[in-house]
């Protein structure tokens, strides 16, 4: 409804995941929209083989320092990868493909700094799950929940994805976690 062109065919990336196949006529005809979308934008990045979230990692999307907007709330999955990345309505979605731009206010950060080995039993779901309870639902809203510590950097990095992705449950804008050397090696690996 814009009428304007994407600003970037290769920095669009589609990805149909929690209704493939289509689960009832209005997914369908969804799915339809956005394929004749696709095909009128020439956009090459179109997915239809898992949850978002693991394949714009997967793929090599989500790298550090890269500033991602998706229309899921979860795309503060990304954070465990260095990048700042948020969730958005469909509308501003639709004004990023056509400009390239976004409006963000700068948010503070809201450091969660977690030291030590986490007993036998106990998972990063675990964890991300007592900070929420900590802190409350919207206790880091519009912040940058950014997580460190001796306990994140041992983390892997599908642990650190866990706590990234939950970052939204509390409010946060973003949950980031810094690039090191397990972030580099993880990504030269896909």
């Amino acid at each position: 409804k814009i009428n304007k062109n994407i600003f970037d065919k290769n920095k669009i990336v589609v990805c149909f995941d929690h209704i493939v196949p289509a689960a009832n006529i209005a997914a369908a005809e969804l799915q339809k929209k956005i394929r004749e979308f696709i095909k009128e934008n020439n956009i090459n990045n179109f997915f239809q083989e898992g949850i978002c979230h693991q394949v714009m990692v997967e793929k090599g999307f989500a790298m550090p320092g890269k500033i991602i907007v998706g229309a899921d709330s979860h795309t503060c999955t990304y954070g465990a990868l260095g990048a700042f990345a948020t969730g958005m309505g469909s509308t501003d979605i639709a004004a990023a493909y056509a400009t390239g731009k976004s409006l963000f206010l700068i948010p503070s950060t809201f450091n969660v700094n977690v030291n030590g080995k986490l007993a036998k039993g106990v998972y990063a779901k675990d964890l991300i799950l007592y900070i929420a309870r900590t802190i409350k639902a919207g206790g880091a809203t519009y912040k940058a929940l950014e997580f460190n510590g001796s306990t994140i950097e041992n983390f892997s990095i599908s642990e650190r994805m866990t706590l990234s992705n939950m970052a939204v449950e509390i409010g946060a804008k973003a949950g980031l976690i810094k690039t090191d050397e397990k972030t580099i090696s993880f990504l030269k690996s896909i």
